[in-house]
């Protein structure tokens, strides 16, 4: 197992826990009454995976798409209602850009 995968499965754990904490019924409820989930995706960014696939030169955290793809999968088995996703692909376009 290399050092990629270790820290792949570091982060796909740190995210579980804090999902599984965090998500339920009653939050997808008043999330899709828009009265919650900022919350949440404060607790998701201050994990700071959004730069999972960044270079480590640029400050990311240097995985490929093979070990961030359970990050993906975790977002989907606990339909987390946030845009962590999206920030991921982002950070790496910008990334693969040059751009900050």
């Amino acid at each position: 197992m290399n050092d990629d995968t270790n820290i792949s499965r570091m982060l796909t754990d740190q995210l579980s826990r804090l999902l599984e904490a965090s998500v339920d019924a009653p939050l997808l409820a008043k999330i899709e009454k828009g009265t919650a989930g900022s919350a949440l995706n404060d607790a998701v960014a201050e994990l700071g995976l959004d730069m999972a696939l960044v270079p480590e030169d640029k400050d990311g955290g240097g995985l490929d798409w093979s070990d961030a793809a359970p990050l993906f999968e975790v977002l989907g088995y606990y339909a987390a209602p946030v845009d962590l996703g999206e920030q991921i692909i982002a950070q790496w376009a910008l990334a693969q850009a040059g751009l900050p």
